[in-house]
């Protein structure tokens, strides 16, 4: 071992041992750290080991960044809708958005609209005890004359999820059963007691038609529903209406029918010799 390695050894050890934290620890050069926080010489580490850290990190950068860009379309986008909504009352003095604050705005053809829904998240709080414990003398008054039906969904509104959650949804089901009883409304007053809100989200959706008389096609900003990209496994049908899409609003540009064909058939040449080279476009 060279005398710089064994030094940034013996320095990194004297680190930790007056309290430092490993991973706070610089490596030293030709060291990698692995998950349990010891130092391998880069040559010891297996090929396949190393391979899959470039595949991980490589992904993970390009994770990073379109993270990023998507944090700001949510900010723009925001102040985008936010921009307009205040030009319409100081225009009008009228009002953009419902009751909850959602707001839809539409392109001037008709083919593109973008949607802000906000929706309250709601918690079941430490009431559902009184819940539970009315149901429960409910249940024992009736004996076995109790209907199947209502102890199943009682069964099911009081059962707890895989975290250990009651369902808000399943509660309100059971509320909105109609029992014959004197005692069913303050059950029924103790559930809406048990239930509130946490807080709030909002979600920005974006669709778009070819034309007005076709129905919406939500884009997809989720990663789950984003198509592969043009040459790689992307349904045929998903690329026509991308290339009519992008002709489209080459139009809308100014562009004429001999620069779009010009522009289409130095894309198609392009992508030929790419597949010709075998090369692998990573410019996400």
């Amino acid at each position: 071992m060279a005398a710089t390695e064994e030094r940034e050894l013996q320095m990194q050890m004297e680190g930790v041992q007056q309290g430092g934290s490993v991973w706070d620890a610089p490596v030293p050069r030709g060291f990698r750290r692995n998950e349990r926080g010891d130092l391998v010489r880069a040559e010891n580490i297996r090929p396949r080991d190393l391979d899959m850290d470039r595949a991980a990190m490589k992904i993970y950068a390009f994770a990073r960044d379109l993270s990023e860009q998507m944090g700001r379309f949510k900010a723009h986008t925001m102040e985008d809708i936010a921009g307009f909504a205040e030009r319409v009352v100081a225009d009008y003095g009228g009002k953009i958005g419902g009751r909850k604050g959602n707001i839809q705005l539409t392109s001037f053809d008709g083919c593109v609209r973008v949607q802000l829904a906000q929706a309250s998240f709601l918690s079941v709080g430490p009431e559902i005890i009184a819940v539970r414990e009315l149901l429960d003398q409910l249940i024992e008054r009736w004996g076995k004359g109790a209907p199947k039906e209502f102890r199943a969904l009682v069964e099911a509104a009081l059962r707890p999820n895989a975290d250990g959650e009651i369902s808000v949804s399943k509660l309100l089901e059971l509320r909105r059963a109609e029992i014959d009883a004197p005692e069913w409304r303050q059950v029924q007053e103790a559930i809406a007691d048990c239930i509130s809100p946490r807080g709030r989200a909002e979600y920005v959706r974006v669709y778009r038609r070819d034309n007005p008389e076709r129905g919406w096609e939500q884009l997809p900003l989720s990663l789950a529903n984003v198509p592969a990209a043009a040459g790689a496994g992307a349904p045929r049908g998903v690329l026509k209406r991308r290339l009519w899409s992008a002709v489209r609003q080459a139009r809308l540009d100014g562009l004429n029918e001999g620069d779009i064909k010009a522009a289409f058939e130095e894309s198609r040449m392009h992508g030929r010799r790419r597949r010709k080279e075998g090369g692998h476009d990573d410019a996400r």
